[in-house]
């Protein structure tokens, strides 16, 4: 099993190199979900990609006689990564899930 956040280099606070374009905008949008709808969407500093998978690979190798030898093979893969979406150096938003 791997469990993996790794930073992405994008904030919406202005924070990291690459960040959006409006730092106040999204300020102005965190505020108003925390005040109008009771819903903390967290930081708007550095956004972690989350990559889970669960691997597994499985191998039989059966020798039949002095020449001749039989393998079985089976790989198996389970994953999910997170994407930040974006264009350029401007932010996007907060992205999606792709499942492999």
């Amino acid at each position: 099993m791997n469990r993996r956040l790794q930073p992405t280099g994008w904030s919406a606070d202005g924070s990291t190199v690459n960040q959006y374009n409006k730092p106040a905008q999204a300020e102005q949008f965190r505020n108003d979900l925390i005040s109008m709808y009771d819903y903390d969407p967290g930081s708007l500093g550095d956004i972690d990609a989350a990559t889970d998978s669960d691997l597994a690979f499985l191998r039989f190798d059966f020798n039949l006689g002095t020449s001749h030898q039989l393998t079985l093979r089976h790989n198996f893969i389970d994953a999910v990564r997170d994407h930040v979406l974006r264009r350029a150096l401007t932010f996007k938003g907060f992205g999606a899930e792709e499942r492999r």
